[in-house]
């Protein structure tokens, strides 16, 4: 069910040179990840994401829904700026849940919140202002994860906010895949 503790840090560079390409553009990215241990079943991880791209021909950055802004719709945010980050607890939920001959084993639970921002650089941008959030977006929820025959099954409950107050109504998602 993903990392248990340590950290990683990933750094992305990318360039496209005049003279070389048609489009012109610099990319930078960092990825950052930190795994705590709570209990020896639980820990708290988080993710830092951002991106930029600088140049004649900058590279739009996509993120949100699956398990990196949940309550959004997949893909739905975009921006030559862009950055995301979540906080999750992850815990034992069940054990064992057995029917005749079959079983379901190490039901996890998780806790979360996300925030994630996108804009492009002829935007005017503001991320908190007022005691909420503006120009970036929130969620706030829980889910249920179950590895059932090597492939990693989550369901999602997440609730939008800016941090003053809560919009919409719960939002359930799926997602198959590791954690980050």
């Amino acid at each position: 069910y993903g990392a248990f503790a340590g950290r990683r840090l990933r750094l992305g560079f990318e360039v496209a040179p005049p003279g070389v390409a048609e489009l012109q553009f610099i990319n930078t990215t960092v990825d950052f990840r930190q795994y705590i241990p709570v209990t020896k079943d639980s820990q708290l991880a988080f993710r830092v994401w951002g991106a930029a791209s600088f140049g004649d021909n900058p590279t739009a950055f996509f993120f949100g829904g699956l398990n990196q802004l949940r309550g959004y719709e997949y893909l739905q945010f975009s921006g030559s700026r862009a950055a995301m980050f979540n906080l999750e607890y992850r815990f034992p939920l069940i054990w064992e849940a057995r029917g005749g001959d079959f079983a379901l084993r190490h039901i996890r639970g998780v806790l979360f919140a996300d925030v994630g921002t996108a804009w492009f650089t002829d935007e005017d941008y503001t991320f908190w202002k007022d005691g909420r959030l503006e120009d970036a977006v929130a969620s706030i929820g829980g889910g249920i994860g179950v590895n059932l025959v090597g492939l990693p099954l989550w369901f999602f409950w997440a609730q939008r906010t800016d941090f003053n107050e809560f919009f919409g109504g719960l939002d359930f998602s799926f997602f198959i895949g590791p954690q980050f």
